[in-house]
C-alpha cells in the first residue's frame, strides 16, 4: 500500500491561527504604545502649562510688586512733618478791644481777654476799617483767617493776614501768617519773602524757620532749605520734626548715608514715630539693604499696624530676600487697609 501524502491544504491551514494570534497582539501592543504615547504627551502638555502658570503668577507678583512699591510723603516718604502751622505767639491779645456789635466779652481772671469769634461781617467791618487795629482786633482777625484756611478760602485768608501784618509790621508772627498763605496758595516767591522778614525780626523763631525751610524745599532750593532746618536745629536740636522733613531733602538728594543719621537722630527723640521708621525703611530700600529696610519698616507697623505703606515696601523686600508667601500677605494686607493706595515706582 502507497502512503497518503500530507495534504498541503490542511498543513496551511494549521498554521493559520498562530499568525492571527501573533497579529492581534501585536495590534494590541501597537494600541497600548500608542496609548502610553498619548498619555505621556498629555502629561507633558500638563507640565509645560503648570510650569507656564507658575511662571505668569510669579511675574504678577512681581508686577504688582513693582506696581505697587511705594514713593511717598515729600516725594519718596511720608507726610508727617510736612506741615507749616500758622502762629499765635507773636499777636498777643491788648486789653483795649473795639466794640464790635458789643459782642466782646469781659477779661478773663488773668486779665486777658478771651477770643471773639467773628462773624463774616464783623471781619469784614475790621477790613475795611481805616484806622489802624489795635492788637485785639489783630487777634481776631488773626483767628479768623486762621479759619478762612482750613475752610479753603485762600485769597481771603491772604487779605486777612496782610491787614493783621500791616496793623504791626514789627510783629514777626504777622508775616509768618501771612507767609503760611501764601506757600498754602502756591506762592512760594512772595512766601519766602514774608517768612525771611519774620526770622529777620526774631532769630528766635521756630516756626518761622520751620516754614522758610519748608518754602525754600518746596521752591527747588533744596541747599537753602537745608540750610535753614539746621538753623532750626541749632536753637532747637530736639525738633524732630525738622530732622524729619531734612532727611526726606536728602534722601531726594542721594545723600543716603547722612539721610539715615538724620532719621536716626529723629527716632533717638521719638522712637514712638511710625513715620521716621518708615522713611528709614525708604532711604534703606534705596540703599537695597533689604534686611535693614524690613526691619524699619516692621516697627513702623508696630507703632502704626492701620497705615498701610510699610505693608507694601516690606513686601518688596521680602521678594528681594526671597520669602515670596509672606510677600504675598502683606500685599494683600496693605491692599484691604487702603483700597485707594496711591503708589509708583519707587526710585523712578
Amino acid at each position: 500500500m502507497s502512503k497518503k501524502k500530507p495534504s498541503k491544504y490542511k498543513s496551511k491551514n494549521k498554521q493559520q491561527p498562530a499568525k492571527a494570534v501573533e497579529n492581534e497582539k501585536s495590534q494590541q501592543q501597537a494600541q497600548s504604545a500608542e496609548v502610553e504615547a498619548a498619555a505621556a504627551e498629555k502629561n507633558e502638555l500638563k507640565r509645560q502649562t503648570d510650569s507656564s502658570l507658575t511662571r505668569w503668577f510669579l511675574f504678577a507678583v512681581v508686577f504688582l510688586a513693582a506696581a505697587l512699591f511705594i514713593a511717598n510723603m515729600l516725594s519718596s516718604s511720608d507726610g508727617e512733618g510736612s506741615d507749616t502751622t500758622i502762629s499765635q505767639r507773636s499777636i498777643e491779645s491788648g486789653k483795649s478791644a473795639n466794640q464790635l456789635n458789643s459782642e466782646v466779652k469781659t477779661p478773663d481772671k488773668d486779665g486777658k481777654l478771651p477770643d471773639l469769634k467773628l462773624t463774616d461781617e464783623q471781619a469784614n467791618s475790621l477790613l475795611n476799617q481805616k484806622d489802624k487795629l489795635n492788637d485785639r482786633s489783630r487777634r481776631d482777625l488773626n483767628i479768623y483767617g486762621k479759619r478762612l484756611l482750613k475752610e479753603g478760602k485762600l485769597q481771603d485768608a491772604i487779605k486777612t493776614f496782610k491787614k493783621v501784618r500791616d496793623a504791626n509790621l514789627e510783629d514777626p508772627g504777622g508775616h509768618h501768617n501771612l507767609g503760611i498763605a501764601y506757600v498754602q496758595s502756591g506762592k512760594v516767591e512772595p512766601a519766602i519773602e514774608s517768612l525771611k522778614k519774620a526770622v529777620e525780626l526774631d532769630n528766635t523763631f521756630k516756626d518761622a524757620y520751620y516754614s522758610l525751610a519748608v518754602a525754600y524745599d518746596q521752591n527747588k532750593e533744596a541747599d537753602k532749605a537745608l540750610k535753614t532746618f539746621d538753623q532750626l536745629l541749632k536753637i532747637d536740636p530736639q525738633n524732630d520734626r525738622a530732622l524729619m522733613r531734612k532727611g526726606v531733602i536728602l534722601d531726594n538728594r542721594k545723600r543716603y548715608d547722612e539721610a539715615v543719621n538724620t532719621y536716626k537722630t529723629a527716632i533717638s527723640i521719638n522712637n514712638e514715630s511710625h513715620a521716621a521708621f518708615y522713611n528709614l525703611g525708604n532711604t534703606y530700600l534705596h540703599q537695597k539693604k533689604y534686611k535693614e529696610a524690613a526691619a524699619s519698616y516692621q516697627a513702623s507697623i508696630r507703632i502704626k499696624p492701620d497705615y498701610a505703606k510699610p505693608y507694601v515696601n516690606l513686601a518688596h523686600c521680602q521678594m528681594e530676600l526671597g520669602d515670596s508667601a509672606k510677600a504675598q500677605k502683606n500685599f494683600r494686607t496693605a491692599m484691604e487697609l487702603d483700597p485707594k493706595l496711591n503708589a509708583r515706582p519707587l526710585g523712578k
